[in-house]
């Protein structure tokens, strides 16, 4: 049966062993359809980003790489399936987060309890290094 693209939901995000980031996220479609990744309405490109679609009974698996992420890979992730029969898409929220070793406090000057009041947590600097 002939039917247009269709994602289950928006993309998980696994945090992998070797310090890259998987996106992965199942579409419905046939004839098998054209995924593309964006960041910032941006097309990803470059040795950093790996896109797959992999085969399954009747869905696709699309997943999407990156290798050695930092902070500039921030933000929201959209991917975009399309087949002759039509287009679909879904995006995810991406944070870089880091590990207790990455992260050192970022000297700061005295924060009274009226600055933490009106700024929040935010206040607190902290950095991956």
């Amino acid at each position: 049966m002939v039917c247009p693209p269709f994602f289950e939901r928006a993309p998980s995000i696994i945090n992998k062993p070797d310090g890259s980031v998987l996106f992965e996220c199942i579409c419905n479609a046939n004839p098998e359809p054209t995924v593309k990744w964006f960041l910032k309405d941006k097309e990803l490109a470059g040795d950093r980003f790996v896109s797959k679609v992999k085969k399954q009974v009747g869905k696709y698996l699309c997943t999407l790489t990156i290798k050695s992420p930092n902070q500039q890979d921030q933000g929201i992730y959209k991917v975009v399936a399309t087949n002759p029969q039509g287009t679909h898409s879904v995006s995810q929220n991406y944070m870089l987060t880091c590990t207790a070793n990455e992260v050192k406090t970022v000297p700061t000057p005295w924060i009274t309890r009226d600055d933490y009041a009106k700024h929040g947590p935010s206040i607190v600097h902290r950095k991956c290094f």
